[in-house]
């Protein structure tokens, strides 16, 4: 298969956009549009960030080159950027019964801790990684104020209420 016009400016695209990043934290690295085209301004940052770092600065991102940028790149969005946060999440169906175990339980366990900093009808439960009693009967909460029957099992639909509720809390 052909390399084909969609690719290359794909490519380019990805290549500004690692300068672009760049560019946010290192001002010696002149910024660039992000349009896949790659112009006079991509070959400008692509010559500065060559000649930084000892190459020829030809403009032209050959396999050193392009190393030379993305772990420029690496290394400032790992050592400048926020924190990067997580979302819980339990994979597959979902249905847990009482007395389950596993880190998708302590996923619940924590939500359930800071919903309960929060508002004054929903208990903090242990951190035990089990569907136990306590955690059941918040669960069962979070059912009843979410409108469903308080039946216990952690569902799709309660897991979704809840993560809604904590998320709103969260700020995200």
């Amino acid at each position: 298969m052909a390399y084909t016009e969609a690719q290359r400016r794909a490519h380019v695209y990805d290549l500004q956009n690692a300068l672009y990043q760049i560019s946010l934290f290192d001002t010696t690295v002149p910024r660039v549009n992000r349009d896949g085209i790659f112009g006079p301004e991509t070959t400008q940052s692509v010559m500065e960030l060559q000649r930084r770092h000892g190459l020829p600065a030809t403009g032209r991102v050959d396999h050193q080159t392009w190393d030379v940028i993305f772990a420029h790149y690496l290394h400032e969005m790992q050592h400048r950027s926020a924190p990067i946060g997580i979302t819980p999440y339990i994979s597959g169906p979902l249905s847990i019964e009482p007395g389950e175990a596993g880190a998708g339980i302590g996923m619940v366990q924590v939500m359930l801790w800071a919903l309960s900093r929060q508002f004054h009808n929903i208990k903090a439960v242990p951190l035990t990684l089990r569907y136990d009693e306590e955690t059941v009967a918040q669960v069962r909460n979070i059912q009843r104020l979410s409108g469903f029957p308080p039946d216990g099992v952690l569902d799709s639909k309660t897991w979704n209420a809840l993560t809604i509720l904590y998320n709103v809390v969260d700020g995200r």
